[in-house]
């Protein structure tokens, strides 16, 4: 069963290391209590507003996920928590990935994936209206990873389907559309290398 290789799963020293650093870099997040630029429209406003808001710029979907976040009980924090775990999950997806592709070393793929994770850009996922895109955006490397499970295990239909729903749900930030380019290379590559391997 998938699950119970999922929860046999233990982490390795470099995915130890990944999360320590990316806790470090992105943790104090979960401190923050203040809001910035446009989040007084997601505090401030009634549901309606921001359903309003939204649907005029052609996102409902985000419209409904703010309504959300924005009526829990510490609502802030909510949002918080969520954005360092798309984070948390993108750098640990990754690594995960540039693995798989088995032309660099664990090291190599350490490296890479922690300048990925802390080169300092982004600095605006502080504010709790561009938490959607932070959202999608772990989507987005959560799904790349499953594709990646999907072609490692003979294709099984579980990795295929979960792969697809969570791309469809990263796709509601329109740009990783763009990216998707990546993944599609990315399984030219690894459907070459399997082939390579099977000739042998």
């Amino acid at each position: 069963m998938e699950f119970d290789r999922i929860l046999r799963w233990r982490p390795s020293k470099n995915t130890a290391i990944l999360f320590g650093f990316s806790s470090i870099s992105y943790g104090l997040l979960l401190l923050n209590g203040g809001i910035y630029n446009d989040d007084w429209v997601m505090v401030a406003e009634t549901s309606s507003g921001i359903k309003k808001m939204f649907s005029e710029a052609g996102l409902i979907g985000f419209a409904y996920f703010h309504i959300f976040l924005t009526s829990l009980e510490n609502n802030i924090l909510w949002y918080r928590l969520l954005v360092f775990t798309s984070f948390l999950a993108a750098t640990l997806c990754l690594y995960q990935i540039l693995l798989r592709l088995k032309v660099l070393k664990p090291t190599e793929c350490l490296i890479l994936t922690l300048y990925f994770a802390l080169f300092p850009v982004n600095t605006m996922k502080v504010a709790l209206i561009t938490s959607t895109y932070s959202f999608c955006y772990g989507l987005f490397f959560l799904a790349f990873w499953l594709t990646t499970q999907y072609i490692e295990t003979k294709k099984r239909l579980f990795y295929r389907i979960a792969a697809l729903v969570l791309f469809w749900g990263a796709f509601c930030t329109y740009s990783f559309l763009v990216l998707y380019a990546i993944v599609l290379m990315y399984i030219l590559y690894a459907e070459g290398l399997k082939n390579s391997w099977d000739i042998k």
